[in-house]
């Protein structure tokens, strides 16, 4: 299956200085991060992915210092019927396509903290098939997504 390259956007972003917030030294130990995926598609030939990024630091109380959200939009080279509920894509072509989207988005991140406390501690290696398998269902080595037609 073609694909166009990912088109990526930030829709949300909150970025809090540390000094701000917090009286004792930055210790990593106190730090955590999550992330998550929604994947929908878009008629008549867009996957959309929903990206979601977060470090929190927990010491007295937890605070978030970074919170992103990014759209990214991957326009495939077939058209689907729009009578169907859901199109199946082959696992490891979605796979490439949201890690594309990772890797776009770590650039993206990677200059927004360039002089944060945070620009020491990048985000970890994500495995795009585990992520899309946590909320995606799959058959014969495809995924299921389900379409928006509005």
């Amino acid at each position: 299956m073609e694909h166009n390259l990912p088109v990526i956007r930030e829709v949300n972003c909150e970025l809090r200085d540390f000094d701000y917030y917090f009286d004792n030294l930055f210790n990593d130990e106190n730090l955590s991060v999550s992330y998550h995926v929604r994947t929908k598609f878009n008629y008549p030939n867009v996957v959309v992915f929903f990206l979601h990024f977060q470090y929190v630091y927990e010491e007295d109380r937890k605070k978030t210092l970074y919170h992103t959200d990014f759209l990214s939009l991957v326009e495939i080279g077939r058209e689907i019927n729009k009578e169907d509920e859901m199109v199946k894509i082959e696992k490891d072509h979605l796979a490439h396509m949201l890690g594309m989207s990772i890797l776009m988005i770590r650039g993206s991140m990677y200059q927004r903290l360039a002089n944060h406390i945070l620009a020491e501690y990048p985000f970890p290696i994500i495995n795009p098939i585990e992520l899309l398998e946590d909320n995606l269902a799959v058959e014969d080595d495809k995924f299921f997504i389900i379409i928006d037609m509005d």
